[in-house]
């Protein structure tokens, strides 16, 4: 099921905030500059993945994004630092199970592809955490599934992907991130 429907949750509950150029499901999204910026995904109704990605505004308004440099679905989005995102996997063109990334920068609204994950994976989760002795921010990628459910992790440590914890701790960490 695609919707080109966006939510918000408020003090009344979740209430429909904004609609979208694409229906979508399988996307990714990150805030930056108080708006939303949506990536991708895969449109049932059209049975297409997507190569465009769209803004939607804090009034609710939505505008085009810039054109993907492939079609994702099923991938992940995290910050690499103030102006610069990282998506990593899922479905990228005809590759169901991709290991490529590719670095957003928010500012210039440009691609430029990034490391190879370790694994190829989709319906993984992704964020960036802080190492609370070393104040260092690390992005990590954590489980999903890559020809079978991975009980693996990812850390990004200088440009390069280095192999994390296990996805219990992983996940831990992500949720706790998350929601504090």
């Amino acid at each position: 099921y695609s919707s080109d429907k966006c939510f918000r949750y408020t003090e009344a509950g979740w209430q429909h905030f904004a609609t979208m150029k694409d229906r979508r499901h399988g996307a990714a999204g990150i805030v930056y500059d108080n708006v939303f910026h949506i990536f991708g995904g895969y449109d049932s109704d059209e049975s297409t993945w997507l190569l465009t990605s769209e803004i939607i505004n804090e009034d609710g308004s939505s505008t085009e994004g810039p054109q993907l440099p492939k079609r994702f679905s099923s991938h992940a989005i995290a910050t690499i630092n103030s102006t610069v995102s990282i998506i990593t996997g899922g479905f990228q063109d005809s590759d169901s199970l991709s290991n490529q990334t590719w670095y957003f920068n928010h500012a210039t609204q440009e691609f430029q592809q990034g490391p190879e994950l370790l694994n190829g994976r989709k319906y993984h989760s992704s964020g960036s955490v802080t190492d609370q002795e070393t104040k260092e921010k690390m992005t990590i990628v954590a489980g999903g599934y890559g020809g079978g459910y991975l009980d693996s992790t990812e850390m990004l440590v200088n440009g390069e992907w280095k192999t994390g914890k296990t996805h219990t701790e992983s996940y831990i960490c992500l949720f706790l991130y998350t929601f504090s």
